[in-house]
């Protein structure tokens, strides 16, 4: 009788204590600054958790959300997770209307403002991408009195539909304008330079199109020898990597046809060695030719076999100034993935790629960092 009147006892004394220290309201009083819960404001967790989330020092997993008084009673009903602390106490949920519209120029974007009618709060949305020049008969723009460049020409900001290909730029106006004016700035500077390292005459100056991709992991591509994408995912969370469409452009002077067997990595190793003599930012990306690494191979692709073809070019190196660019322009004239792989190598230098490599190796090539 005793253990079980003791065992009441301390029950209702528990009991009490986590009522009394774990009231939304004495939370406040506990700790005002870590607190998340206001004074008109019930926790939807349980009043312990709560408590518990501001004594360890992590009250924003304590969410506050739901008003304890009626609404309309100075209350704002329910707070958005997405909401801060001082959620205007007179907006229950935001009512946003339309306030105006800003049309997009040539050198701008468009933009709807809308505004809360209860709280005066306002946000900005659908951003819409800056108009394309209009030049006419002439070469200045009808609108903005700006002078053609290649990029006017030979730029066109695209979105390619299911089923179809339309000419407009579907969303890019999600990309900020600093990330498109790199883009566009590095396609003035280097456009030229790389077809004329790159290209065969027949595909001299095309139109590029640049197609934003949303899907879940893109970086970039090129298809098509005119045809090229950015990741929207990536270059949002790499706002200096632009040019990695530098990679891509040297992919459209490319323009392989037929060229198989193997040969993936002389294909995306030119385009590497391309993006490091052509690109205009990829020290800001943090992006540079890696250094020769036993653990490497030459048809590593990419960076491993860029570098080795630097060395191949370079006076530092083998000292070969244009045995890429010839490569290249052989490959476009029909140089198989056989011989790429094989006596195209002797034929040039004497050597098989195997020993070029080896070569490279046992120079301990570090490539310069990027201009």
């Amino acid at each position: 009788m005793k253990r079980i009147s003791l065992a009441i006892v301390l029950a209702v004394t528990l009991s009490l204590s986590v009522f009394v220290f774990a009231s939304p309201y004495s939370s406040n009083n506990l700790n005002p600054a870590n607190s998340c819960c206001t004074d008109d404001e019930a926790s939807v967790l349980t009043p312990y958790d709560c408590i518990a989330a501001i004594l360890a020092g992590t009250a924003l997993l304590c969410a506050c959300r739901v008003c304890s008084a009626p609404p309309g009673d100075g209350c704002k009903g329910v707070r958005p997770p997405t909401e801060p602390i001082d959620w205007p106490l007179d907006c229950r949920v935001h009512d946003w209307v339309v306030t105006s519209v800003i049309d997009p120029t040539c050198h701008t974007r468009g933009y709807t403002i809308e505004t809360c009618s209860q709280c005066n709060r306002s946000r900005v949305t659908n951003h819409v991408f800056r108009l394309r020049c209009d030049f006419g008969s002439g070469t200045t723009c009808t609108r903005c009195d700006r002078v053609q460049t290649i990029s006017d020409t030979n730029l066109v900001f695209y979105r390619r539909t299911t089923g179809n290909q339309a000419a407009n730029d579907g969303n890019w106006g999600l990309v900020p304008d600093d990330i498109i004016n790199r883009l566009i700035s590095t396609f003035d500077a280097q456009f030229e330079n790389i077809f004329d390292y790159f290209a065969r005459p027949t595909n001299n100056r095309p139109v590029i199109r640049y197609v934003l991709d949303i899907r879940a992991g893109s970086v970039g591509w090129a298809s098509g020898g005119t045809l090229s994408g950015l990741g929207l995912g990536h270059i949002l969370n790499n706002p200096w990597d632009t040019c990695l469409m530098v990679h891509e452009l040297v992919h459209n002077a490319q323009a392989y046809t037929g060229f198989s067997g193997n040969t993936g990595w002389i294909v995306e190793g030119i385009a590497d060695y391309g993006r490091h003599l052509f690109g205009m930012y990829n020290a800001q990306a943090g992006w540079r030719l890696p250094r020769y690494a036993s653990t490497q191979h030459w048809t590593n692709a990419f960076g491993p076999t860029a570098a080795f073809f630097y060395w191949l070019a370079s006076p530092d190196g083998f000292n070969d100034a244009n045995i890429i660019r010839d490569l290249n322009h052989d490959i476009q004239n029909g140089l198989t993935g056989a011989q790429a792989n094989g006596n195209w190598w002797v034929n040039r230098t004497t050597y098989t790629v195997a020993q070029l490599w080896a070569q490279y190796g046992a120079a301990n090539f570090d490539p310069p960092p990027p201009r």
